[in-house]
C-alpha cells in the first residue's frame, strides 16, 4: 500500500487525506446514531490518514531539499 501512496502526486495525496477525513465524520455520526457497528473501522481510517500525512510530508520534504540544493 505504501508503494501505491509513494507513487501519487502531492495534490492526490492531499485529496485523499481530505476524504478520509470527511469518512471518519461521517462514520462518527454513524456510531454516535447506531447505524454503524463496526468501530474499530475509525481506528484504520486514522490510521490511514497518518500513513498518507507521513508519506506527504516526506515528498515534501524532498523538494524542499532537491531546491536547497539547486541553489
Amino acid at each position: 500500500m505504501s508503494q501505491e501512496l509513494r507513487k501519487k502526486t502531492v495534490a492526490e495525496l492531499k485529496e485523499m487525506i481530505s476524504g478520509k477525513k470527511s469518512e471518519i465524520l461521517d462514520l462518527s455520526k454513524a456510531i454516535l446514531k447506531g447505524t454503524e457497528k463496526n468501530v474499530k473501522k475509525i481506528n484504520f481510517l486514522r490510521k490511514e490518514v497518518a500513513r498518507i500525512s507521513t508519506i506527504l510530508n516526506e515528498k515534501v520534504l524532498i523538494s524542499t531539499i532537491e531546491e536547497a540544493k539547486n541553489e
